[in-house]
């Protein structure tokens, strides 16, 4: 069964946007997927890991300084403390 031109013309199918170059490409993509996902979890982990690392590392050498001030309050109050008694 032949259809009529018209038919042919009205509801041509459609062709694929895509060429050939880029449908070997979504072939090599498809074929890729796990590892291309796998690597992107365990590169978003590794740098979690990174930032929590040099996060703490940063909040430690905060605390470490606030102890340092602390100690040179004391001494300072001590000092002070010491000059009043000798008067």
């Amino acid at each position: 069964m032949r259809l009529p031109q018209s038919y042919l013309t009205f509801h041509r199918p459609r062709r694929s946007l895509l060429n050939p170059k880029t449908m070997t490409l979504i072939r090599v993509l498809k074929d890729k997927a796990p590892v291309l996902v796998l690597s992107g979890l365990c590169a978003g982990a590794a740098y979690a890991v990174y930032y929590a690392h040099h996060q703490q590392i940063a909040e430690k050498k905060v605390m470490r300084q606030g102890v340092i001030n602390d100690i040179k309050r004391d001494r300072i109050k001590r000092r002070e403390m010491q000059l009043e008694q000798q008067q």
